[in-house]
């Protein structure tokens, strides 16, 4: 065999040890990358705007399975955020944000992680667990922090300065709510900025105004 057919050998071997690799490459990232499904691609599209109409899509759909792990999980976290932008939160919906919290949190995801830790926060506050709920905001801006869904940030701040008000932790509070209107502003989501300078302005005014806030925002709370 001359050396000329003993290098074309090696070089096609090469070849096609690379293109095994590539497409080995290939199909592990179109798995990370699966597409949603369009029920669940529609209801997060309006779900700020139109919440009703993003609840009526993911109940009316058929729930994924759960050995389809990235549908079941984005559909029960969706399900959680809109059920709570509508009022209808409830203890049971636990099950669902336990369900997005075990897939999520292993993912390389930060929005995913930051929504998790949020919605699990505020099931927490629902069953009166102010530690528990404190500890989940805490964790979900270190993931906020890592995106740019300004709506969510200021959210995740929002809630993270009433746990404090609460706490009569007020200097703390403070700081929380300037965060909370940077990120509302970034939003250009006008209630989301409305909302934060009542909560800021409200516990500027001293100890008796933070108690108000923190009743106000109940009622009219960011969502």
């Amino acid at each position: 065999m001359t050396m000329k057919k003993t290098i074309g050998i090696k070089r096609n071997f090469i070849i096609i040890i690379i293109s095994i690799l590539l497409s080995a490459c290939t199909k592990k990232e179109n798995a990370s990358q699966q597409a949603l499904l369009l029920e669940l691609v529609q209801a997060e599209a309006v779900m700020y705007e139109h919440p009703n109409s993003a609840l009526g899509v993911l109940q009316g759909m058929k729930v994924p399975a759960s050995s389809d792990k990235l549908q079941n999980a984005t559909w029960a976290l969706l399900t959680v955020q809109a059920k709570y932008k509508n009022y209808k939160e409830e203890l049971a919906d636990s099950t669902l944000i336990n369900i997005a919290y075990d897939y999520f949190m292993k993912q390389n995801n930060p929005q995913r992680k930051a929504m998790v830790l949020y919605y699990k926060g505020v099931l927490y506050e629902k069953a009166d667990k102010k530690n528990e709920a404190q500890e989940s905001y805490l964790k979900a801006i270190e993931e906020v922090e890592k995106t740019k869904d300004y709506q969510l940030a200021h959210l995740i701040y929002s809630s993270i300065g009433n746990i404090y008000l609460y706490n009569s932790l007020n200097e703390y509070a403070l700081q929380m709510f300037k965060q909370s209107l940077h990120y509302a502003k970034l939003s250009e989501n006008k209630n989301y900025i409305c909302s934060a300078y009542y909560d800021l302005a409200a516990c500027s005014g001293g100890t008796s105004m933070c108690l108000a806030s923190i009743g106000g925002s109940r009622v009219m709370r960011s969502v």
